[in-house]
């Protein structure tokens, strides 16, 4: 018995670790991780009642090894899902570009990036975008997105591709916030009836390809899909403030890409 006790809470809490520092969605790792843990259990048993007369490392490791795989698959099936989706059917609104949690909503002044200093100075919103996209004022959404979210991003507006570039650069964990800046990302701005949305897509540590699915010129429908971040990383999404512009999200709250609505203007 005690050797099904330490089994049982050795995988779930090594999947548990596991999910909080991938940030996956609670409400599927914690399940999973207890029924990972079970079906270890039940998988020892099955082996010893079959007469299998193998040393306790042997079915821990045959159990371990049992769960990660199973996990991995999970992830994959998880994370390549690329769902049907409906906009809302309303004019003047912003759907979310990301299926995520909303890291942060800031203001944009002077048409300098709001949040991230370079050698301890301001730097201009253009060498995050790599061009102009707004001439004063606005306002910045970042989306974090973890490996059970869905990846594929989609228009937030409808409009035409007037920009799209990719920006070299490295691949190290957003949670360090000059990552921003740092590392490849993919810009794109939609320019629809009225307003010009910026979007980027931004890589992390586990991420090695964007697939961007248009090119410039293309036109797009509010929520037609755009592209595909592989593995993990961040999407944030920047427009110009205006008085009719509200922001309907604020940090923390899910959003799904091409139904939750992060503007009205």
């Amino acid at each position: 018995m005690m050797l099904y006790i330490v089994l049982f809470l050795t995988v779930a809490l090594i999947l548990i670790i596991v999910s909080a520092k991938w940030e996956l969605d609670r409400k599927i790792a914690f399940p999973w991780a207890i029924l990972m843990g079970i079906l270890a259990c039940a998988t020892i048993a099955l082996t010893k009642s079959s007469g299998y007369n193998l040393h306790p490392l042997q079915l821990l490791f045959i159990a371990g090894s049992q769960a990660v795989i199973l996990s991995l698959i999970a992830i994959l099936i998880l994370f390549f899902r690329n769902p049907e989706r409906t906009p809302p059917a309303q004019e003047g609104i912003i759907v979310s570009p990301a299926d995520g949690i909303i890291k942060y909503v800031k203001e944009i002044h002077n048409n300098e990036f709001p949040f991230v200093l370079k050698n301890k100075n301001t730097i201009p919103l253009s060498e995050f975008v790599g061009t102009d996209i707004i001439a004063g004022n606005g306002i910045q959404i970042g989306i974090g997105m973890s490996l059970s979210d869905v990846h594929v991003n989609r228009s937030p507006i409808a409009g035409k591709i007037s920009f799209l570039r990719r920006i070299p650069g490295t691949f190290n964990s957003l949670k360090k916030i000059n990552s921003l800046l740092e590392n490849e990302r993919v810009a794109v701005i939609i320019e629809g009836r009225g307003i010009k949305i910026g979007i980027v897509l931004i890589a992390s540590r586990l991420v090695r390809r964007i697939c961007m699915y248009l090119s410039e010129g293309t036109e797009v429908a509010i929520g037609q899909r755009i592209g595909m971040i592989r593995f993990g990383s961040q999407v944030d999404i920047i427009m110009p403030v205006s008085r009719t512009l509200k922001v309907n999200v604020k940090p923390g709250e899910k959003v799904k890409a091409g139904v939750s609505i992060l503007v009205t203007f």
